[in-house]
C-alpha cells in the first residue's frame, strides 16, 4: 500500500471547468481538496467540439493535472473520446484509486472497464435520460453502466434520494452505497458582497435544459407585476427557445440572461436575489440551493426527493411545488415568498468541499488498506 498522503488518484468524468455543469462543478472542487491532503490527482475528462478552448493537458497551481481527451462525434449530448479508452489500458499501473463519475455520460463507466485498480462510482443517477432520445440511447449502454456499479468498491451518491434510485435499479449495490453529500464556499458564499438592486430579484442557476423547466419560471414571471425581475444563469440547448419566449411574452426587458459566471461573480448573485427558483424535474441533490440557503435567500424548488432532502439537512425554510405546478401556481408561491421573511441559516449544518474531499481520502485510504482481490490486480 502506498504512503497515504502521495495517493495517485485518478479522476474520470464528462467534463471539467470551464464546461458548465453539477459534475464539473465536483470535480473540480473534489480534486483540489485532495491535492491539498496531498494526493497526486489526475483528471481525465472529454472535451467536446463546442467546449470552450483549453488546452489538452493542463496543469492546474493546486498541483492537480487534468487531461482532456477528444470526442470524436460532434453530438452536444453524446460525445465518445477513444484516446480516453486508450490512456485507460495503457496506464493501468499509473494510478492507486480510479474514481468514476456520472452514469450518464461514457467516460465514468469506461474506467470501470478498463482499469486494473480498485474502483469507486460516483453516479448522480437520474434513473432515466432527460429527453426521449437519451431514454433511447439508454437502453444499448445500460450494461456498460451496470458494469460500472458491478465493478465498484464503493458506490458514492449524493443524497439518500440517489441512493433510493440506485436500490430501485441495482439492488446488488445495496451494501456498497455510501452517501455523501456534495460541499459548498460557506465562507466565501457568505462573505460575498451583493449587487446593488431596486427591485426583487428571482434568480435560476445551472444548465438550460428542457428537464430543468426554466420556461414554467418564465411563464410565471409574466403572471407578476413589475418591478419584479428575473435572472438567469447558465447556458444549454433550451436557450434559444427560452430567450424567443420571453420575447414572445414580452417581459425580456425583465430577464437578464448570464453565461456561466466565476464562483464569485455567483456568490454575488445569491447574496442579491430575494428568491433562488428551482423547477428541475430531476437532481441526484440540490447544490444550488444549499447556496442559496447559505446566502440567505427564501428558496423555492419542486417537491423531488433531492430537494426536499436539502431542506431536511439544513433544516430551513423551503417553499416546494409540485412537478406538474402551472406557471399560476408558480407566480404565487413567488409572490408569498417575497411577502416572507426567511429566518437566518444555522451554517454549522452546510456541507463543505473540504469535508466532502476529507471523507473521500478516508474511503480511499481504507479501500487500501483491504487486501485486493484478482480482479484489482495490475
Amino acid at each position: 500500500m502506498p504512503e497515504v498522503s502521495r495517493l495517485r488518484v485518478a479522476l474520470v468524468g464528462p467534463g471539467f471547468p470551464p464546461q458548465l455543469g453539477g459534475v464539473e462543478i465536483y470535480l473540480a472542487r473534489l480534486a483540489d481538496g485532495l491535492a491539498d491532503l496531498g494526493c497526486q490527482v489526475d483528471v481525465l475528462v472529454q472535451s467536446r467540439h463546442i467546449d470552450q478552448a483549453a488546452e489538452r493537458t493542463q496543469f492546474l497551481t493546486s498541483g492537480v493535472t487534468v487531461r482532456r481527451f477528444p470526442s470524436w462525434t460532434h453530438s452536444r449530448r453524446f460525445p465518445v473520446a477513444p484516446s480516453l479508452v486508450t490512456y485507460l489500458r495503457q496506464s493501468s499501473t499509473r494510478y492507486d484509486v480510479v474514481h468514476g463519475h456520472s452514469f450518464h455520460a461514457v467516460p465514468g463507466p469506461l474506467a470501470a472497464l478498463f482499469s486494473r485498480k480498485p474502483f469507486l462510482f460516483s453516479p448522480y443517477y437520474h434513473g432515466e435520460g432527460h429527453t426521449p432520445l437519451a431514454r433511447l440511447a439508454h437502453r444499448p449502454y445500460a450494461p456498460l453502466g451496470q458494469r460500472a456499479f458491478q465493478r465498484a468498491s464503493v458506490i458514492l451518491v449524493n443524497s439518500h434520494a440517489e441512493a433510493d434510485l440506485v436500490t430501485r435499479d441495482f439492488p446488488s449495490c445495496a451494501t456498497r452505497l455510501r452517501v455523501l453529500h456534495p460541499g459548498i464556499d460557506v465562507t466565501d458564499i457568505v462573505s460575498a458582497l451583493p449587487y446593488p438592486k431596486s427591485a426583487p430579484t428571482v434568480l435560476l442557476a445551472g444548465r438550460l435544459e428542457d428537464y430543468k423547466q426554466v420556461h414554467l419560471a418564465i411563464r410565471a414571471l409574466a403572471r407578476l407585476p413589475e418591478p419584479v425581475s428575473m435572472v438567469i444563469v447558465g447556458t444549454g440547448p433550451s436557450e434559444p427557445y427560452l430567450k424567443r419566449l420571453a420575447s414572445d411574452l414580452r417581459i425580456s426587458p425583465r430577464i437578464t440572461f448570464l453565461p456561466q459566471l466565476p464562483t464569485p461573480a455567483l456568490h454575488r448573485w445569491y447574496k442579491s436575489c430575494s428568491v433562488y427558483l428551482s423547477l428541475s424535474r430531476h437532481e441526484s441533490f440540490g447544490i444550488t440551493l444549499l447556496e442559496a440557503i447559505a446566502a440567505g435567500a427564501t428558496v423555492i424548488a419542486t417537491a423531488i426527493p433531492a430537494s426536499t432532502e436539502v431542506a431536511q439537512l439544513t433544516r430551513t425554510k423551503v417553499h416546494f411545488v409540485p412537478l406538474d405546478a402551472s406557471p399560476d401556481h408558480v407566480a404565487q408561491t413567488i409572490r408569498r415568498a417575497l411577502d416572507a421573511r426567511q429566518p437566518a441559516p444555522d451554517l454549522s449544518r452546510l456541507p463543505t468541499w473540504h469535508s466532502l474531499s476529507a471523507e473521500c481520502f478516508r474511503i480511499y485510504r481504507d479501500i487500501l488498506t483491504v487486501a485486493p482481490s484478482p480482479l484489482f490486480a495490475s
